[in-house]
């Protein structure tokens, strides 16, 4: 009786968790994914370089994808980075290779929380650098990271310029991810439009399916903002989708990508490159810790930022002062998170001797993650003095440096 007891416990147990998982899951009849497929594309853009990117794969020859972004990028929600979208829509490329797809290389540069300025900062060092080169295809996703406004735009344009001028038959897919709260895509699309960029929505395809009772928000959402694992699936089958069309369709006529940009007339972030951290013209002052305690990959758990400069609440607070030529300069810090034992301060911005203003190294709501601040923005190159001064006995950490000469 014990025995029969317990063989039915242990199998109520099995489909109580069973249909918990189970009950996540998105199933969809053809047609409904018909549909949402239909959707999801904003643009079929210019197909000459994703077609000739899918031809590289059916013959066999070298491709290297790579896809930057947040943390959507990197798999969150989905529970492991080989479960997100990304690696999802690598593994289904994959179908086009005569080989199973020995021929195929994935870099996935998704980091959590990053907006289109800092992907621009990262990406020689994130994508050119792992890749080993310019990427055959690349798939930017920024769409709920960006807020509004022009930095964003210019970042955002400046860093598929660069992809596209980099290569000329690299490919790129912008990717609009859903948020509960919505998206910046009527941002991002004049941008996208002006390159003739394929694009895929996700927020068009939730909100198709909630309104049409396809599936549900629990069923899309891990929670407010990172898709379930058939959430990430349903993603990578959207750009599949794209690629499989692409793939039938004849060939455009070769784009030429404009010389002149959209929206960044000065041009100062498509030059934009990341200062090395041993650079000659850095004067680190008491910044020459190196921050262990920042955020990490996803996929990896290493540390993102491993090259940092970090000054200690137990220096004496000399400024880390840097000396160049310059347009731009922006400036990414960490946010100490609040439950950390050593409290971050107020640093103080000088440019050229003058007060810039304060950046906040521990603000409300932190978590130990990067954010960035524009500090200089010009249209001619000039020399300049940029000073950072910590606050006396607080913590504060600088994680990359970007700027245009």
């Amino acid at each position: 009786m014990k025995k029969n007891l317990f063989v039915f416990n242990l199998v109520f147990l099995l489909i109580f968790f069973g249909c918990n998982f189970d009950a996540r899951a998105i199933s969809l009849s053809e047609k409904e994914r018909s549909v949402l497929y239909n959707q999801s594309i904003v643009s079929r853009g210019n197909n000459y370089r994703l077609k000739s990117v899918l031809g590289k794969i059916a013959r066999g020859e070298e491709v290297r994808v790579a896809a930057i972004g947040g943390s959507i990028t990197e798999g969150e929600g989905a529970g492991d980075f080989k479960d997100g979208y990304a690696y999802q829509f690598f593994r289904q490329l994959k179908s086009f290779s005569p080989d199973g797809g020995k021929n195929l290389y994935f870099n996935g540069a998704g980091l959590c929380g990053t907006p289109s300025v800092l992907g621009l900062v990262r990406y020689k060092r994130d994508v050119l650098d792992v890749t080993g080169r310019a990427p055959d295809l690349l798939i930017v996703e920024f769409a709920v990271n960006d807020g509004v406004g022009k930095d964003y735009e210019r970042a955002f344009e400046a860093l598929v310029k660069n992809a596209l001028e980099a290569n000329s038959l690299t490919a790129v897919i912008v990717l609009y991810s859903a948020y509960d709260k919505g998206n910046v895509e009527k941002q991002m699309k004049p941008i996208a439009d002006y390159y003739q960029l394929s694009q895929i929505s996700i927020m068009r395809v939730v909100e198709k399916a909630f309104s049409e009772g396809y599936f549900t928000r629990n069923q899309f959402y891990a929670d407010y903002i990172h898709p379930t694992k058939s959430g990430h699936a349903l993603m990578a089958d959207c750009l599949m989708n794209l690629c499989r069309y692409s793939d039938s369709s004849n060939y455009d006529e070769i784009f030429s990508v404009p010389q002149d940009c959209l929206i960044e007339n000065q041009k100062s972030f498509v030059t934009m490159k990341m200062l090395d951290h041993d650079d000659s013209r850095i004067d680190k002052g008491d910044f020459t810790g190196t921050d262990l305690k920042c955020q990490k990959f996803f996929k990896t758990r290493d540390i993102a930022f491993k090259e940092n400069w970090y000054c200690s609440s137990n220096s004496d607070g000399k400024s880390f002062k840097v000396n160049l030529e310059c347009s731009s300069f922006i400036l990414v810090y960490k946010c100490q998170r609040a439950k950390e034992t050593e409290k971050f301060g107020i640093a103080d911005i000088y440019i050229d001797d003058k007060l810039w203003g304060k950046i906040d190294g521990e603000p409300i709501g932190s978590w130990n993650n990067a954010l960035f601040k524009v500090l200089i923005d010009e249209q001619t190159v000039k020399n300049h003095s940029i000073e950072i001064r910590p606050e006396k006995q607080k913590g504060f950490t600088i994680l990359m440096i970007g700027y245009a000469d």
